[in-house]
């Protein structure tokens, strides 16, 4: 075989790959206010509120619109979640609804607080075979009595 063709069948298998890979791997939004707030215009590609910042509730609602599966870079610091609402699956009040595969990291589990304050759970996630993983962060005071039907809040909610 020449070095031609070698070269040639090297390269489209690296184009393949390539391909695959993009097609596998999603977006990475790093949060970079520790604020409650929405996404101006979720599946633009930015996670991006009002006042110019990504939040840890904007990131989740990028990346719901957009499918597939992404990953959260947290910040040190208590991301107090504060928008009031329930009984809506979009992320835009109340919990924090994953709709996607996330993968949320913080800086440490005494150092990235994802607090609800008690208004509703921290997280639901909405549709079985939704992959969340949480790691180097703390989820507290979601309300364990915010109920969907029969099924009881907390931290986590999923659904099966």
């Amino acid at each position: 075989m020449g070095f031609k063709r070698l070269f040639v069948m090297l390269l489209l298998l690296f184009l393949i790959h390539m391909g695959n890979a993009s097609l596998s791997y999603g977006a990475v939004f790093t949060v970079n206010s520790t604020s409650d707030a929405v996404d101006l215009a979720p599946n633009d590609g930015l996670c991006d509120t009002l006042a110019g910042r990504c939040t840890l509730r904007a990131a989740i609602q990028e990346a719901n619109a957009q499918g597939g599966t992404h990953t959260i870079i947290l910040p040190a610091g208590n991301i107090i979640l504060s928008i009031t609402g329930t009984d809506e699956d979009m992320a835009a009040t109340g919990d924090l609804d994953v709709l996607t595969g996330l993968t949320i990291s913080g800086e440490g589990a005494g150092m990235t607080l994802i607090d609800m304050a008690g208004i509703d759970r921290d997280f639901h996630v909405v549709s079985a075979g939704v992959d969340l993983t949480l790691t180097d962060l703390t989820v507290r005071n979601g309300d364990v009595t915010a109920a969907l039907g029969s099924r009881l809040g907390g931290g986590v909610l999923v659904e099966s």
